[in-house]
């Protein structure tokens, strides 16, 4: 193997080939398909994937810049490779984990015109974006047409980015109204993102039975100028929550939990919602601020509270 080609290690997640994955995009994958199957549509979408002619799409992480997949220049996306392709069709997913897309109300970047920022949509939904372009019918045809432009690049992109905001409408994140969303936050969290008009960063657990929101995001506006500038900024989505094993860990964050949960949670000033009667039992470990607000009927002795001075 010469020096900086691809590496062709090998992972089956959940029916997918993982290629080049480090654990942690093992992990990060593992999440996303958590957090994408809890809304029907997005699960279809899988199905299909899983199920194409030829095989489901390989995921590949970390390809240097230049490479023999077409020339993959570093963003996620979808591409033809050279084995077992069906023409016509897209049968490699390039994603990164990390890389999360601020959405614009307006952006034509082909006339440079740029408008304000209102949320950040997560990578999962990227990937989605990718798995639409995978099992899109008329991939071939939808390419070269031009039609939708300015604001989608073409018939495909449109197909994709429309097909996901059936997905971001269950899962609170931001719609996108055109093609150009753009990668100019680092996170840690497949599944992060800032609703519409928030100002607050939504993850969840890699189960998906916690959602955490917490921290600040603030909507921008853009000069054809001063974007150029965003782009190289490589922002990085704030840390609002640790999970690890049985433990949560947070600060002044509202924290809303799943059927079934059994988890410490760690923090200071935390609020906690919604925990249902079935088997839930959380302990709050942490400040003495920490509140915790739950349904009248979850027995009094399934909420355990320790708080430190």
């Amino acid at each position: 193997m010469t020096s900086g080609a691809p590496n062709y290690s090998r992972n089956t997640i959940d029916g997918f080939v993982l290629r080049n994955a480090s654990e942690s995009d093992i992990q990060a994958f593992s999440a996303a398909i958590a957090y994408l199957s809890e809304d029907p549509w997005a699960r279809a979408i899988l199905y299909a994937a899983r199920n194409k002619e030829g095989g489901a799409p390989q995921i590949i992480f970390d390809l240097p810049v230049s490479s023999q997949y077409n020339n993959f220049e570093g963003h996620s996306g979808a591409r033809a490779t050279l084995e077992n392709n069906v023409p016509g069709t897209f049968n490699a997913i390039y994603w990164k984990p990390k890389e999360a897309d601020e959405v614009f109300s307006t952006i034509d970047l082909l006339q440079s015109i740029y408008g304000n920022s209102y949320g950040v949509s997560s990578s999962a939904q990227t990937l989605l974006h990718e798995f639409l372009h995978a099992t899109d019918p008329n991939l071939d045809k939808d390419l070269v047409n031009y039609s939708t432009r300015p604001d989608f690049l073409n018939v495909a992109e449109r197909y994709a980015v429309l097909g996901a905001n059936v997905d971001t409408a269950s899962l609170g994140e931001p719609q996108h109204f055109n093609y150009y969303g753009v990668a100019t936050y680092k996170e840690n969290n497949p599944t992060e993102h800032v609703s519409s008009g928030a100002n607050s960063w939504q993850e969840q657990s890699p189960d998906g039975l916690v959602t955490v929101t917490g921290g600040t995001y603030t909507s921008v506006s853009f000069a054809s100028t001063s974007f150029p500038e965003r782009l190289g900024t490589a922002l990085h989505a704030p840390d609002i929550a640790t999970f690890s094993g049985g433990s949560i860990t947070a600060t002044s964050d509202t924290i809303d939990i799943g059927k079934g949960l059994n988890d410490t949670i760690q923090g200071d000033s935390d609020s906690v919602y919604e925990i249902p009667q079935s088997g839930t039992t959380v302990v709050l470990n942490g400040s003495a601020y920490d509140t915790l607000y739950f349904a009248a009927d979850v027995p009094a002795d399934r909420i355990l509270t320790s708080c430190a001075d």
